[in-house]
């Protein structure tokens, strides 16, 4: 029988060798607290969750905080396309424009397919 101190020693264990894929029940680490693991990504979720705040509020997908997976998400808007805006963002800092996108070097990327998605995004 496991009791609540092999648990967490056992959870420890898991932890060190990278082997931990989920999370183990909470009483292993006391009952109010989060594990390591979720500790560990908690604060780099926090600016997501604030863009897709913001994208949900507006109904827009800010073109300099979209994720490639969100960016592809979108009508219009192929995994490369994602991709190389991502890229392109990241070479060359945040758009300071819709039209900006214009500069990204990718086959489908012209004038009317940002006519088509620009009423989706926003800076």
């Amino acid at each position: 029988m496991l009791n609540k101190k092999k648990l967490t020693a056992l959870g420890s264990l898991l932890l060190l060798t990278g082997s931990l894929l989920c999370s183990a029940p909470s009483y292993a680490w006391g009952k109010n607290s989060a594990s390591p693991a979720q500790e560990s990504t908690a604060s780099a979720n926090t600016n997501a969750k604030a863009a897709k705040n913001n994208e949900a509020a507006t109904g827009r997908v800010n073109i300099n905080t979209a994720s490639v997976e969100t960016l592809q998400n979108m009508k219009f808007m192929s995994k490369t396309k994602a991709q190389k805006i991502v890229k392109y963002r990241e070479e060359h800092g945040p758009f300071k424009s819709l039209d900006e996108l214009l500069s990204v070097k990718c086959r489908g990327i012209h004038q009317s397919w940002l006519d088509k998605i620009k009423d989706m995004l926003t800076i």
